[in-house]
């Protein structure tokens, strides 16, 4: 009997040891932390975001959705480009960006009536070619072609025109090369032709593509 429960312990103690062995031998399991990157894609996303944190963190900005685009990319860097593109609007603003030169709408309407000469209204206009009426500019002679002059530096963004008694087509083409040419228009009616213009125009020539050159007026000249 004593022999039996020997041999009994024996065999248990065998088992135990054999089970620790084993369990000595098994690899261990490590759970990673979440801040720490496991895959590849969160390894790129982590240093990424790393050096976008030492960006941030040197301007002062916010920085509390860092942490959300190593752990969750699909919500984290969303949030993470919606600050960056609101300290891209700061650094704007802080660096002073110079805001686009305003539009002058030149109204040539309520002139004082007569022959134009020289400068009026901010525009050259030379000498016998425009007359200006109470409703606006109009030729003083037939011909071809006539011809102002903007402000220097100034680029032509559109003019208002209107025929008179017949239909009318008009052609302008500024000293930099740039053309725009009206639609044919009825008498009485006020077209508002926007010229695409990009460069400087300088000296813009009026031609008259239908009907009499005198058959036009001119109520207003919009430059930048």
């Amino acid at each position: 009997m004593k022999k039996k429960t020997a041999a009994i312990l024996a065999l248990l103690c065998l088992a135990v040891l054999l089970a620790a062995a084993g369990e000595a031998q098994s690899p261990t399991r490590a759970f990673p932390d979440v801040a720490t990157p496991s895959t590849a894609q969160s390894i790129a996303v982590y240093g990424w975001a790393t050096t976008v944190q030492t960006y941030l963190a040197q301007d002062g900005t916010d920085i509390q959705n860092l942490q959300i685009a190593v752990t969750d990319p699909s919500s984290g860097l969303q949030a993470l480009q919606s600050q960056i593109n609101d300290l891209r609007a700061q650094l704007t603003a802080t660096q002073g960006t110079a805001p686009p030169p305003p539009t002058t709408n030149q109204d040539l309407t309520g002139l004082p009536i007569g022959p134009l000469s020289g400068i009026v209204a901010n525009i050259q206009w030379n000498t016998g070619q425009w007359n200006a009426t109470a409703q606006g500019v109009q030729p003083a002679v037939q011909g071809a072609s006539r011809n102002f002059v903007l402000p220097s530096g100034t680029t032509m963004t559109s003019v208002t025109i209107e025929c008179l008694a017949q239909n009318c087509q008009m052609k302008f083409a500024d000293s930099a090369g740039e053309t725009v040419t009206s639609p044919v228009l009825s008498p009485g009616n006020i077209t508002v032709l926007s010229t695409g213009y990009t460069k400087a125009s300088g000296a813009v020539v009026v031609s008259m593509l239908a009907d009499s050159a005198l058959d036009v007026r001119l109520l207003a000249i919009a430059y930048k």
